[in-house]
């Protein structure tokens, strides 16, 4: 654990608050070590700004230049005083780690919450690692539990930096409780930092139960190995639970580490005498029969393992939907024939879990035989979505609505069991695991829709959800007010809505200025990613052919990757791609390139599968500015691409991308960005489809265009605004 850390001396004397220190003159960069010599509160204050003006100009450098810094404070280091409201907020804006680090001598101060929220909405890693000088304080809560809800900072943190200090309060437990809740991989990667708190062993436990991937190699994933430390070898050997006992089988086995993870996500059939730890290992090989295990776990809603569950569940589905996506030139009969005797339940899930993947073929043929089975097996819609839980069904809906099959959906219920299913779509948000996600999902089914009496009924419902004194939450009214936003221009004239549009509204990303795409050396830097399949082996081989013909464009190997350039005049645009077969050491290579020269991309491309977009996506800067995800179009995607790069504009699909696109239309981008133009989305695009010709273009979404993306943006710009809590 992080040893705390102590600025100032502790001596008896120095914390004696009677204690007054004498300053004469200007502060100079010696005056820490005056500062150090006296005592109290007033001294730490004092010391702190000794700190910070020896790291600016000051008079030994340049005695006619005084910092705004040291001119704000001067008057107050004369008066001997305390540091003021306004010093102290300068102090927490210049340097929050030091701020927080004396917080504690100010804690009688009317304006310290309001200083520690500004903290913790741009540095809430450092509120963290100083939590133990605040959190016994009545508003301690309120600000940790809106950095836990917010995902600026997650339990991994907590764990490295403070945890043991949460088991002093009340209501630490439960904050402990609710980030682990959502995030069971990092309780078992960072598991010893819990060791002091009294109920680490409920939470391991219950962290291995959500992910039981324990035996992760990082040959195989991002991630390494969970059981690798104490805290959870100790309940994995000791545990009387028999899903841990089953996992502590799976991992003294000889099968090897890729086979064991997918045992891992059969152990519930395994707990309940289904299978043997025999015949799952056989089945987990055959990609077949592994899905339809994974199909009947997933059906029992009271099933254990659900992350791992759904990992591999999405990961087959989405390559079940590739190969259907493949096959598109193919008879019906031979394109949809691995599912020709699909239940409507596996067809749900194949609609659900693929619809990173799906695009406007794949989609129907999979859906008319959703609707097939479900006339000739007598169930509703309404049945069918009660038998697989409601799973993602706000997702089936925006599909439905977003490929005008919507009305084929509706047309297997009653009127009223419509109505029923969209006051559904929109109630209890509060009590999603994700409510972002399933916001998203409502207000693009919103604005797509043509419908009037959806229209209304979604209209109305969402009225009384903000009216509702259910919704408690600060965040879950913004989401409902943003999604009533979305239906500005919809056929609603209430009035409510309008005014409600006045306050939050969602702004089109319409353009990226020149001047944003190029560095301080005039260069636009770029990383195109590949993998190792033969998908990421022909598209490498299509975007060198796209370039290696024009001589503008200059090729270059170097060993694991190659780099792409072209000038012109003061501009450089400089393509730094994989090989495919280099994956795993090229990107290594790369980024030691880039810190050789100091540079970062500005524009990162992924050229990809969905089951591969995380990796990308994790490796993107936050300093990049135009995102293209090929064929990755989903929620989860975009608003970890905002995570990453808060500024990103993010060219994507609503399905497979091809190669009759991606090459001309990236090309095309740079040829832009090289002519050191603008990059207006919308007169872009207009002559992009000019040029590419092609019918699949319309599954390509500009930035602009992007709704999922401006959502995310808005609802994220109006927390900041609002400095919302819960």
């Amino acid at each position: 654990m992080e040893q705390e850390k102590v600025p100032f001396s502790t001596s008896p004397e120095q914390n004696d608050p009677a204690t007054k220190p004498e300053l004469k003159g200007d502060v100079s960069p010696t005056i820490l070590s005056k500062l150090r010599k006296k005592t109290g509160k007033i001294a730490k204050g004092l010391a702190i700004v000794g700190m910070l003006s020896t790291a600016e100009i000051t008079d030994q450098q340049n005695p006619h230049h005084r910092t705004a810094y040291e001119q704000l404070h001067e008057q107050e280091l004369k008066k001997n005083r305390f540091l003021d409201e306004q010093a102290y907020t300068k102090l927490a804006e210049l340097n929050p780690s030091i701020a927080l680090e004396v917080v504690d001598s100010y804690q009688n101060e009317p304006y310290i919450e309001e200083i520690i929220e500004k903290i913790a909405e741009k540095n809430p890693r450092y509120v963290i690692e100083f939590v133990n000088h605040f959190i016994t304080q009545p508003y301690a809560q309120k600000i940790i539990k809106k950095i836990v809800a917010s995902g600026n900072l997650d339990i991994e943190n907590i764990i490295i930096l403070r945890a043991e200090n949460f088991k002093n309060v009340p209501w630490g437990k439960k904050i402990i409780e609710e980030a682990a809740e959502f995030q069971p991989r990092a309780v078992l990667l960072y598991a010893d930092g819990l060791t002091p708190l009294p109920y680490a062993t409920e939470l391991i436990e219950r962290s291995i139960k959500k992910f039981p991937l324990g035996m992760i190699q990082e040959e195989y994933t991002e991630f390494s190995d969970f059981y690798s430390n104490e805290a959870t070898l100790k309940v994995l050997q000791e545990s009387n639970d028999p899903f841990i006992q089953t996992l502590s089988k799976i991992k003294k086995t000889k099968y090897n580490d890729y086979v064991k993870e997918k045992i891992c996500a059969l152990t519930d059939e395994i707990v309940n005498n289904n299978l043997t730890l025999e015949n799952a290992a056989r089945i987990v090989e055959d990609d077949k029969q592994f899905l339809e295990e994974l199909i009947k776990i997933k059906m029992r809603s009271d099933h254990l393992g659900d992350e791992s569950v759904d990992n591999f569940l999405k990961e087959k589905i989405l390559r079940k939907v590739f190969e259907i996506n493949r096959l598109h030139e193919e008879t019906d009969g031979t394109r949809f024939k691995s599912i020709e005797n699909s239940s409507p339940q596996d067809l749900y899930l194949f609609l659900v879990y693929g619809d990173e993947e799906i695009f406007t073929s794949s989609f129907n043929g999979i859906f008319n035989r959703l609707i097939e089975r479900t006339k000739q097996t007598h169930i509703t819609g309404t049945q069918l979505l009660e038998q697989v839980g409601y799973i993602k069904f706000r997702t089936l809906i925006r599909s439905c609505t977003e490929f005008n099959r919507l009305g084929d959906f509706l047309d297997t219920m009653t009127k009223d069991q419509q109505k029923e299913i969209f006051q559904r779509f929109v109630q209890d948000l509060d009590k999603t695991k994700d409510p972002l996600r399933e916001a998203v999902s409502i207000a693009e089914a919103g604005g797509t829709t043509n419908n009037p009496e959806i229209l209304e009924i979604l209209r109305e419902e969402i009225k009384r959800q903000i009216n509702s004194e259910q919704v408690n939450k600060k965040e879950i009214e913004i989401l409902y007010k943003l999604i009533a936003a979305t239906l500005m221009g919809r056929g609603s004239g209430d009035a409510w809505v309008k005014e409600i549009q006045k306050e939050y509204q969602i702004s089109s990303l319409t353009e990226v200025a020149s001047k944003e795409l190029f560095n301080i050396n005039g260069k636009n830097i770029q990383e195109y990613f590949f993998y190792d399949d033969e998908d990421g082996h022909i598209t490498f081989k299509n975007f060198i052919t796209e370039y290696k013909n024009n001589k503008e464009w200059i090729i270059k190997d170097a060993g694991t990757y190659i780099t792409v350039s072209a000038r012109a005049g003061n501009r450089e645009i400089v393509i730094y791609a994989n090989k495919p077969e280099k994956e795993d050491i090229a990107h290594e290579q790369i980024m030691k390139e880039f810190e050789k020269q100091n540079i970062q991309p500005l524009v990162v491309v992924h050229r990809g599968h969905s089951y591969h977009a995380q990796k990308t996506i994790e490796k993107i800067p936050s300093s990049t500015k135009i995102v293209s995800l090929g064929s990755c179009g989903g929620y989860r995607n975009l608003s970890d691409v905002l995570e990453h790069a808060p500024q990103a504009h993010i060219i994507s699909t609503k399905g497979t991308g091809t190669k009759f696109v991606n090459e001309p239309l990236l090309k095309m981008l740079n040829e832009e960005i090289l002519g050191g133009h603008d990059i207006n989305w919308s007169d872009f695009w207009k002559r992009a489809e000019r040029k590419i010709g092609s019918d699949k273009f319309k599954d390509y979404v500009a930035p602009n265009k992007n709704f999922g993306t401006m959502f995310i943006k808005a609802y994220k710009q109006v927390l900041d605004e609002k400095m919302v809590y819960q």
